[in-house]
């Protein structure tokens, strides 16, 4: 036996020096002159770019004598959440003057010189964030005459009206929702002339709904994919679109109170499938319980579900012996429910209003979605005092994303707050001129990991007024859920806003 041992040792030590023999890299064995005597600098460590622009580097390269004896290479890598794997050759010659054609995100570009007569080569990479001219700003989603657009503010203050009309020709039918963004994921197939088709994968969109239709166009240039009848297997009979969220692997559609799945993590045909079963009357509030998974209430047996990526049906959620009251067969209805959108959290937690279906009482609830746990999420169950009843006749409601609180208004021209653990409500914290109707609510937390990047934590707040819209931004005081009186920026253009988004260069995907 001991003889095999040795002749086994014996191989792999000729392999491991063959492999050595080989291997051109500089391993302090023999002076890196010798080996590379190739020097490149001026090449920055990192660079900001615009999609649709040039981008040109002149390399200044010391140690070679005639540069036609060497071969060069420019290769661009996708990283982080711009299509990690993907690799494509930008340039063959000993400066890079490239044509960016790809999408917003970041990416790395490595320069290989090689030198013909050795086969050796020296290396140089450096970091380019891509940007479009709507990678980053604050998206009014707006309706005119039973028509929808969108107006975008750039982080100059500058306003773009009518975005999808300009660049299509026509808006999206129908009464404005809202407009979710999806930062990668969604494939679109572009026909040919001939009858063949173009994919284009991995794309960055927008889907815009409205009460009668949805677009998905192009988050590089507002361009349109395709709209509510393009984006079926099989369409639904009726045509009824509620939301849209996006989370890790699939985006879901509440449609008609059915939900519809389209994956968003791999190749696909952009296309959502068949509702899933069980899910017949959704209520119109749910999130991202897990990466693959969102956190849903069935109306009609008034019982919490999850739907979960590649399951073809609602799963049941376990009862849980530490919740305050059941989430099956409850006697309640669901007023009002949504996700604390802390991005890159394990746990997802929210909060929720409820109302009896015998006594009309309405309880307060804290909701944790506990990663992979389908189990009953409700963590606290408060009923509504009496005197703060200004929350449970409200039509408007958004949460803050750390503090238990609900801010609402009646679409008048207040809008109030009340503390879901306390049962504490201060009504007309914020107050609006004559007229003036508040349409949307929405604590907007984003933290860039750039410096660069402004990190908007504020609540946001549109009102719409004689066919017009203003978007009003406020701090809040210190840590807590109370806002500043007056707001720290206010934007204004036309039509009557319903939604807001804010989109950076690296969002994440943003409901």
């Amino acid at each position: 036996m001991k003889k095999y041992i040795h002749a086994a040792t014996a191989l792999l030590l000729a392999c491991i020096l063959s492999s050595c023999i080989d291997d051109k890299g500089n391993y302090l064995y023999i002076d890196k002159e010798e080996i590379a005597p190739v020097q490149i600098s001026n090449i920055d460590k990192e660079y900001t770019v615009l999609t649709g622009q040039s981008f040109t580097l002149d390399p200044l390269v010391e140690g070679i004598d005639n540069e036609d004896d060497h071969d060069y290479l420019w290769c661009i890598y996708g990283i982080g959440l711009s299509r990690t794997g993907w690799k494509d050759t930008i340039g063959r010659e000993k400066n890079l003057d490239y044509h960016v054609t790809i999408s917003s995100g970041t990416y790395r570009v490595t320069y290989k010189i090689t030198s013909k007569h050795t086969g050796i080569s020296a290396y140089f990479s450096t970091d380019v964030r891509v940007i479009s001219d709507f990678s980053h700003g604050w998206f009014i989603t707006k309706d005119s005459d039973d028509v929808t657009d969108v107006d975008m503010i750039d982080m100059d203050g500058r306003i773009f009206p009518d975005l999808v009309r300009s660049i299509n020709g026509s808006g999206v039918p129908g009464k404005a929702i809202k407009t979710t963004y999806i930062p990668n994921g969604y494939n679109y197939v572009e026909p040919n002339p001939d009858g063949t088709v173009n994919l284009h994968e991995y794309q960055k969109a927008f889907f815009i709904v409205t009460e009668s239709d949805f677009n998905v166009v192009s988050g590089e240039n507002f361009k349109r994919y395709a709209n509510f009848d393009e984006s079926f297997y099989e369409l639904p009979a009726t045509k009824k679109p509620r939301d849209i969220v996006v989370g890790t692997l699939c985006a879901n559609l509440l449609n008609d109170g059915k939900l519809h799945e389209m994956p968003v993590v791999y190749a696909n045909a952009a296309r959502f499938g068949n509702p899933l079963i069980g899910s017949t009357s959704i209520a119109p509030y749910f999130f991202r319980h897990t990466a693959n998974g969102y956190l849903a209430f069935d109306q009609e047996s008034c019982s919490f579900k999850v739907s979960v990526f590649w399951q073809p049906s609602l799963q049941a959620v376990a009862e849980d012996e530490t919740s305050p009251v059941s989430c099956n067969n409850m006697e309640y209805d669901l007023v009002f429910m949504q996700e604390q959108a802390a991005f890159y959290s394990l746990t997802k937690k929210g909060l929720a209003l409820f109302r009896h279906r015998g006594t009309g009482t309405y309880h307060g609830a804290v909701l944790d979605a506990r990663w992979m746990d389908f189990s009953n999420p409700i963590a606290s169950f408060l009923e509504v005092p009496a005197g703060s009843q200004g929350v449970t006749r409200a039509s408007l409601r958004a949460v803050h994303n750390i503090n238990d609180v609900i801010y609402y208004s009646d679409g008048g021209n207040t809008i109030g707050m009340y503390n879901v653990s306390n049962g504490v409500e201060k009504s007309d914290i914020l107050v609006y001129d004559e007229g003036e109707s508040v349409a949307s609510l929405e604590h907007v937390s984003y933290h860039s990991s750039s410096t660069a990047l402004p990190s908007p934590d504020c609540l946001v707040v549109l009102t719409n007024k004689a066919g017009k819209w203003k978007m009003y931004l406020y701090n809040f005081t210190g840590y807590t859920a109370d806002v500043e009186s007056t707001p720290y920026q206010i934007h204004e253009g036309e039509g009557n806003a319903r939604d807001v988004l804010y989109r950076a260069p690296a969002s994440p995907a943003t409901n």
